[in-house]
């Protein structure tokens, strides 16, 4: 009856222990896949943001030198709003410095290319950080299965016991 006693409590730990490392692992990759969406968003968001300022910085110039711009609010494009920009200035009235206005403009592009590349960086930094994050879950995997490998042999143990008892007793 003890030997019975410790197969079935090595069959429940072994139960509990399974369950255990489910909700675990189920935890850490959910709580993991949450964060890295939202600040995935808030970058996204930042992105849009800086586009958008920067769109509105190009109609805002083009409208106080009154050059024909040819705003297009569906076209977010950087290279494309200059580009438009410097159309416009063919055009430009007397007093208008065309030269200065193109350099001001491909100014605002440099500072534009540059914001993004940090963008790119930050963006890539992120992705690595979550692949981090996983690579955390393997570890957790791996000593889950260790764990579990324990409580198998626990249970082979006490089965074995308890083979021994009942032969002894047979005989």
């Amino acid at each position: 009856k003890d030997a019975e006693a410790q197969v079935a409590a090595a069959k429940q730990a072994l139960a509990a222990l399974e369950v255990k490392h489910k909700q675990e692992a189920i935890g850490m990759n959910a709580q993991g896949q949450e964060q890295f969406e939202a600040r995935f968003k808030a970058l996204e968001a930042e992105l849009a943001t800086t586009r958008q300022n920067f769109q509105k910085a190009i109609a805002d110039r083009a409208r106080s030198i009154k050059i024909d711009f040819g705003e297009d609010p569906s076209e977010t494009e950087p290279d494309i709003v200059v580009s438009r920009f410097r159309t416009g200035l063919y055009g430009a009235g007397p007093g208008v410095d065309r030269k200065g206005e193109q350099a001001w403009a491909e100014n605002q592009l440099a500072q534009w290319r540059t914001y993004f590349e940090y963008w790119k960086s930050q963006r890539v930094a992120l992705q690595e950080e979550f692949k981090g994050s996983q690579g955390q879950l393997g570890n957790v995997l791996e000593r889950q299965k260790a764990e579990v490998e324990k409580a198998r042999e626990a249970i082979t143990k006490a089965e074995q016991q308890l083979r021994a008892t009942q032969e002894a007793a047979a005989s």
